[in-house]
């Protein structure tokens, strides 16, 4: 039997929270001139949500809202704009990184 780890035992160290409202002129990865953005937030290369995705638009609304447990001060926290795509990967639009 393996000993219990500190890391699964540590309360929040503290808890983020993280509204992404919009963004503005985003760059256009479809054939139609626009894209189908939503977000993906990751706290330390691990993802905590992800927003709906809006259709045909480089002037996304999200008005997305997420509590993101931090166990460290030194924690990273990335916010990813993604392009949705049904028939292949979706498509990194940009980022944020922001250490807490």
């Amino acid at each position: 039997e393996e000993p219990e780890r500190a890391l699964d035992t540590l309360e929040a160290y503290a808890t983020l929270h993280l509204d992404v409202l919009s963004a503005h002129q985003l760059l256009a990865c479809d054939v139609s001139g626009r894209s189908d953005p939503f977000v993906e937030v990751y706290v330390n290369d691990r993802l905590e949500g992800k927003s709906t995705w809006k259709v045909f638009t480089v002037n996304p609304e999200w008005n997305y809202h997420i509590d993101l447990k931090i166990f460290s001060p030194l924690s990273i926290v990335q916010i990813r704009v993604m392009d949705h795509d049904t028939l292949t990967q979706n498509d990194l639009v940009g980022f944020l990184e922001l250490r807490v």
